[in-house]
């Protein structure tokens, strides 16, 4: 299974690679069938990755940007919350631990089997 990986347009071959942008983990995870939304009949578990729906607030969002613009690993739910290990918190790129709302700000979950 190939994972969205990716290198600067300038690396050479063999060069360091890394995950790239929320994007790139939505379209992988639509090709393998591994997308699950935010339902009564679905239970985020750990290891889970959430995507999020615009949680990015106005000022901090580029023009034009695409409704999924946040991404965390899911650590534990509950009914009304998420507890996710988030890189880049608030725009400040910063790593955390954030207890979520289970709400519109959710996109989607992608659980890899």
């Amino acid at each position: 299974m190939n994972l969205p990986l990716g290198t600067h347009k300038t690396a050479r071959k063999g060069d360091f690679r890394w995950f790239t942008g929320v994007i790139a983990w939505f379209e992988w995870a639509q090709v393998n069938n591994f997308i699950h939304n935010e339902s009564s009949d679905f239970t985020p578990e750990r290891g889970d990755i959430v995507i999020f729906n615009n949680i990015i607030s106005e000022p901090y969002k580029q023009k034009d940007s695409l409704w999924c613009d946040h991404i965390g690993i899911v650590l534990s739910c509950d009914s009304e919350y998420l507890t996710v290990a988030e890189g880049n918190i608030g725009n400040q790129n910063v790593s955390g631990i954030m207890k979520r709302k289970r709400d519109n700000t959710i996109g989607c979950y992608i659980r890899i089997p």
